[in-house]
């Protein structure tokens, strides 16, 4: 695939139809502020499919696993917790949901 199918290929995805349409006007012949816009546009379609995959994963809410470690830190936390509400005299009352 040649640099300018490439470019323009990348332009339709990101969605930007006056640099598509313009591009190869303002740039002439100038191989180094095509390169330099290839390279540009090629690290905003990279970072845009990054950022999506990232948001796809968030809106998915896959279940966390739990470590052991992790298991024992909040167990201890709430220990702790039930310990201090003992001591002030604060009625201790887990909710279960």
């Amino acid at each position: 695939m040649t640099n300018f199918a490439l470019l323009d290929e990348h332009l339709r995805a990101l969605r930007l139809p006056a640099i598509l349409a313009n591009y190869r006007r303002i740039a002439g012949d100038d191989a180094a502020k095509l390169s330099f816009l290839q390279e540009l546009v090629a690290l905003e379609v990279d970072r845009r499919h990054e950022n999506g995959v990232r948001a796809r994963i968030a809106a998915a809410r896959f279940p966390v696993i739990k470590t052991i470690e992790v298991i024992r830190l909040l167990s201890a936390g709430a220990v702790a917790k039930s310990e201090a509400a003992r001591a002030v005299g604060w009625p201790v009352c887990f909710r279960q949901h």
